[in-house]
């Protein structure tokens, strides 16, 4: 989603973070420029809790040209309103509870009668009798690990409405649904033309294939173990990444730091690491 919450996690297929937002690297951040950040995660991930704390390393578990990258800014996730995510998108929240409208997909049944427009997304390719139950996708073993030992970092939505996520040009996400949704695309490594897809190909270049001349690849991701019924897109077209595309990381991170808007505690989130 454009408009993410504080420390949601998003996987990415260009070299640096978007605006407002850092590699989940393990790197630790000050807590007195963090505050909202250090109260979500306290120090799960590092840090001595009195100074600093640290955000994940999943480094070591993202797919090859591609990274994890956390929100230093956005939505607090107990908060209601502000953000519109689509029913049934899944995303990465390193929390010990659930945000508003959202559930930990762990493969668990849900009624039918109390969720049915969910139920109208999902049907019954994750489980249940379709009467009187539906089955929500079991991410519980699903990389990223849960530093928590939850089960599952995956959260999906079970209120909103339906439709095609937004988020920044290049995002990679697990789906859920049966098609992929409009504005993405499969990671399936398929090549597209550079002349219709300009900004994506200044973000990917060749990394995943393609002549560089007149094609470009998108990553495949196929190989991944996922649930049956869930693939990686890849956002292509609707939304920018940011203002992140023809920058740099020196550049992006100058740019976070001299114009990333103060939280809803009046922190700064370009903390330097």
């Amino acid at each position: 989603m454009l408009n993410p919450y504080v420390g949601e996690i998003r996987l990415f297929a260009f070299n640096f973070p978007p605006s407002g937002w850092l590699p989940c690297a393990g790197q630790l951040l000050p807590m007195s420029q963090n505050t909202t950040l250090f109260s979500l995660l306290g120090t799960s991930y590092g840090g001595d809790g009195r100074t600093t704390f640290g955000l994940p390393d999943l480094r070591s578990v993202a797919p090859q040209g591609l990274q994890y990258c956390i929100s230093l800014q956005g939505v607090y996730p107990r908060q209601l309103g502000g953000v519109s995510p689509v029913l049934g998108e899944l995303s990465l929240f390193p929390y010990s509870f659930s945000p508003n409208a959202w559930l930990r997909s762990t493969g668990q049944l849900m009624p039918v009668s109390e969720s049915e427009a969910l139920f109208e997304v999902l049907g019954t390719r994750f489980g249940g009798d379709g009467v009187e139950t539906f089955g929500l996708p079991d991410l519980s073993a699903t990389p990223p690990p849960d530093a928590n030992d939850d089960g599952s970092l995956y959260f999906i939505t079970v209120f909103g409405n339906p439709g095609s996520p937004a988020a920044f040009l290049a995002t990679v996400q697990l789906m859920p649904f049966a098609a992929v949704p409009a504005g993405w695309a499969a990671c399936d490594g398929q090549l597209l033309p550079i002349n219709q897809n300009q900004e994506l190909f200044s973000l990917l270049g060749t990394k995943f294939g393609g002549d560089g001349v007149t094609t470009f690849g998108l990553p495949d991701l196929r190989q991944l173990a996922v649930p049956a019924g869930t693939q990686y897109c890849i956002s292509v077209s609707n939304a920018p990444a940011a203002s992140a595309a023809g920058l740099g990381s020196e550049e992006l991170a100058a740019e976070v730091d001299a114009d990333a808007p103060a939280d809803e505690t009046g922190d700064s989130p370009a903390a330097k690491y």
